[in-house]
């Protein structure tokens, strides 16, 4: 009698164990795991109006078809439908609301033979750039190609409509040439050789050259002088190599040198001959007004304001190319360990823009700018071709 009672509490026990299997198996085993991840972070999700999560969702559910809604402030939300048959994983990538992911690439196919070393964009529609296989001074004017000067140019300044350059092989003179007209004209400066950097004035009635070069000590001197009188005038000692003009009181002298973030800076006061601001870069872009500078480094970019003397930074991950859009905002070419990004700086917020797309990015292909002005980008493609993009 025992033994029968013993028996039939582990057939009890045994049928509820099997109704429990029976029910599991039941409630989970047409269910099927729907995980979903989202860029950027804190995107919020909603899954058939019923469920809701933060960045990432993961579930079991039933066979069936589920609506998604992925969304989040200042970004355009995306809504998809999937059908559960089996484990799904789902990934989102939201476009900010303002991307920039429209570009209008025009390659300049004839430009593709150039090789585009030094290259600047006066007023007019055309750029003025040294061809790197024969340093001859060429004009690019909507991708048609123009010899200004058949000679190997070491050194050049435009300012519309003079440019004023020194040849590879004779750097005592300074040559000048009006591209309103053609007209070439020689200024002797044997005193003062070798000249290895010319700057034209704004309104290209005076010039500033580097002179008497030093090889061994990398010392010049700073030379200014009227273009209609031709009297050089030594005006300061430094260890520059590059000169740029800003404005009536300032000049900017670059001390370059080989490597990452070894070059210097220097910005000079043209009225008491001090040195107003030092900066390390790699190089440095002027705004069309003259009255911002970017200092470039890998991984910053220094803003200087000639005014107020003013200096404000901002760092990047590995900064490919950085040029002056407006002279508020800079257009901004950043490398991440696996892409490229573009951004606006805006430089009286420190604010970045939301990056370009990525499809816009790989539209473009920017392997360095050329020119930029205003809406008007020209850059060097990875392969090689000169483009122009108008930026939104």
């Amino acid at each position: 009698m025992q033994k029968i009672k013993i028996n039939r509490k582990i057939l009890i026990l045994f049928t509820i164990f099997v109704v429990l299997i029976l029910g599991i198996y039941f409630l989970t085993g047409n269910k099927y795991l729907l995980s979903i991840s989202t860029y950027p972070q804190g995107s919020n999700i909603n899954v058939n109006n019923k469920y809701k999560s933060e960045s990432t969702f993961s579930k079991k559910l039933s066979k069936g078809i589920y609506e998604i809604v992925v969304s989040k402030e200042g970004y355009i939300s995306q809504t998809t439908k999937v059908e559960l048959t089996k484990d799904e994983n789902v990934v989102f990538s939201l476009k900010p609301a303002n991307a920039v992911d429209q570009v209008e690439v025009s390659r300049f196919k004839n430009v593709g033979a150039y090789s585009i070393g030094d290259a600047t964009k006066g007023e007019q529609d055309f750029l003025v750039a040294i061809d790197k296989r024969n340093g001859y001074l060429i004009k690019i004017d909507q991708g048609a190609i123009s010899t200004i000067y058949a000679k190997p140019v070491y050194s050049f300044s435009f300012s519309y409509p003079l440019v004023a350059l020194i040849e590879e092989a004779n750097k005592n003179k300074i040559i000048t040439i009006d591209l309103s007209n053609n007209k070439v004209s020689t200024l002797e400066a044997s005193n003062s050789a070798p000249i290895v950097s010319v700057s034209l004035s704004k309104d290209a009635k005076s010039v500033y050259f580097l002179g008497n070069y030093d090889l061994k000590t990398r010392y010049s001197k700073l030379y200014k002088s009227s273009l209609s009188k031709f009297v050089p005038e030594e005006i300061f000692t430094t260890q520059a190599n590059i000169v740029n003009y800003l404005s009536e009181s300032f000049i900017l002298l670059l001390e370059e040198a080989d490597g990452l973030d070894l070059s210097k800076a220097f910005i000079l006061s043209l009225e008491d001959y001090k040195v107003k601001h030092t900066a390390v870069c790699n190089y440095y872009k002027v705004s069309s007004s003259r009255e911002k500078i970017a200092f470039v480094s890998s991984q910053n970019i220094t803003l200087f304001e000639i005014s107020s003397l003013k200096t404000t930074s901002k760092s990047f991950s590995n900064i490919e190319s950085a040029d002056w859009k407006n002279d508020i905002t800079l257009f901004v070419v950043d490398k991440t360990n696996t892409e490229q990004r573009i951004y606006y700086l805006d430089t009286n917020t420190l604010s970045l823009s939301e990056p370009f797309t990525q499809e816009a990015v790989n539209k473009m292909d920017i392997l360095f700018i050329v020119a930029l002005d205003n809406k008007t980008l020209h850059y060097i493609n990875s392969s090689g071709t000169l483009n122009k993009i108008s930026l939104p």
